[in-house]
């Protein structure tokens, strides 16, 4: 079994059935196709039997090495967050506001 098949197996074993909620199996794990920068897999679940398609997008084979590039974290920068987080209360809808209809973007 190729390497990229084992791993992705090992990842839909971690997760559960949508609809029952049983952990998948690695063996019903079916690659309908492969292609180089995408697989098209269906997960099948042994114990409801729910199908589930999924279109797996795979990293290229060529390895892009990126220089980090972003600033390093200072301890000003710490000692603000601890700061915001002491008396931060969890509404993110205040926080970020709502978006248009009241709902937030993602939704």
């Amino acid at each position: 079994m190729q390497a990229r098949e084992e791993s992705l197996r090992r990842h839909f074993a971690q997760r559960p059935c949508k609809v029952c909620h049983h952990r998948q199996t690695p063996e019903t794990l079916l690659v309908l196709v492969r292609r180089p920068r995408a697989w098209v897999v269906m997960a099948v679940c042994a114990h409801c039997q729910h199908r589930g398609i999924f279109l797996v997008s795979l990293p290229s084979p060529k390895r892009q090495h990126f220089t980090d590039t972003s600033p390093a974290v200072s301890t000003r920068d710490v000692v603000e967050m601890r700061s915001f987080l002491d008396t931060f209360d969890g509404d993110f809808l205040s926080l970020f506001g709502a978006g248009p209809h009241g709902r937030l973007a993602a939704d």
